[in-house]
């Protein structure tokens, strides 16, 4: 998930017509590429650029040489890119109708892909996935996310708020779990963070603030349609700013460089408060969607915190 504005993106991204099977093989390689980019670039701040920051936090924390961090970084990029792609794939596959109305830039409402493209794409992603996932000793990890996003998107738990909710922050799990296992054994502070790192998910129907109409449209029931957008944002907003407390006490209270860690959080804690804030008073549809990237940013931010802790 990206930090770009997709509202943004919308005005600006370039079509791309589907290729022949004439074109030479680069050419399809090169439009595979596109439309990988395309339906991943909205999640990247939530997919592929968290694994890379808890590859670089557990490398920190198992004191490995300089040498070994560039294969861990290719090795995470390729296993995160397909972590990502598994689900992006599925979901706007099964999701164009809500996707026709929220986010008309993406592959399928822009006419670039067709939804049997995208399921023919998630096999062949899922195939590739799990192989890279044998390949770098995170082979159930990988497997525990493919069944999640099976159900979400295929048997229909996205359609209730708590299983929906549910498939997040268990994906937060399997994400950042196979990330410290592809650098190596999951040490006790690794699993501390770990934990952290999954029960920040627990505030993830703010992403629902955003998507209210295409929810309505497909029949979902999120939380803010629930408790209605005023309380959900009030709930929201009381956890957003309860955040720094439960992050001090647990994760920092006895650090080993302190001016660092009163930096790490004086940043995780105003990142916090900003996206609190704009959950009471920024309202719109584009303004959601750019305070749920903040949230995913800020997420990153808390990843990092073995590298400065």
């Amino acid at each position: 998930m990206s930090g770009t504005d997709p509202c943004a993106q919308q005005d600006t991204a370039t079509a791309v017509t589907a290729p022949t099977a004439r074109l030479h093989p680069l050419q399809r390689a090169a439009f595979e590429l596109t439309v990988s980019w395309r339906f991943n670039r909205d999640d990247l701040s939530a997919g592929t650029i968290p694994g890379l920051i808890v590859t670089w936090a557990a490398w920190s924390a198992h004191a490995q040489l300089l040498g070994d961090l560039p294969w861990a970084f290719a090795r995470a990029l390729v296993y995160f890119w397909l972590f990502l792609s598994v689900h992006t794939l599925s979901n706007q596959a099964t999701g164009h109708a809500e996707d026709q109305a929220n986010k008309p830039w993406r592959p399928i409402p822009s006419g670039t892909v067709s939804p049997a493209g995208a399921h023919r794409r998630f096999c062949v992603a899922t195939v590739l996935f799990l192989g890279s996932g044998w390949l770098f000793g995170v082979f159930w990890w990988a497997l525990m996310w493919t069944a999640l996003v099976i159900a979400h998107n295929y048997l229909g738990t996205d359609r209730y708020w708590l299983t929906k909710n549910l498939h997040t922050i268990l994906g937060a799990l399997t994400q950042t779990a196979a990330a410290w296992r592809m650098i190596g054994p999951i040490p006790p502070t690794g699993w501390h963070w770990i934990t952290a790192a999954t029960c920040y998910w627990s505030l993830v129907f703010i992403q629902d603030l955003r998507d209210i109409v295409g929810d309505t449209v497909t029949g979902r029931r999120t939380l803010p349609m629930i408790l209605g957008s005023q309380r959900t944002r009030l709930l929201l907003a009381a956890g957003l700013l309860l955040l720094p407390l439960p992050a001090h006490l647990l994760l920092v209270e006895h650090p080993p460089h302190f001016a660092t860690a009163i930096a790490w959080e004086l940043v995780f804690a105003a990142a916090s408060t900003c996206t609190a804030l704009r959950v009471l008073f920024l309202r719109t549809p584009r303004s959601d969607r750019f305070t749920y990237q903040l949230y995913c940013w800020t997420w990153c931010w808390l990843l990092t915190g073995p590298v400065w802790l």
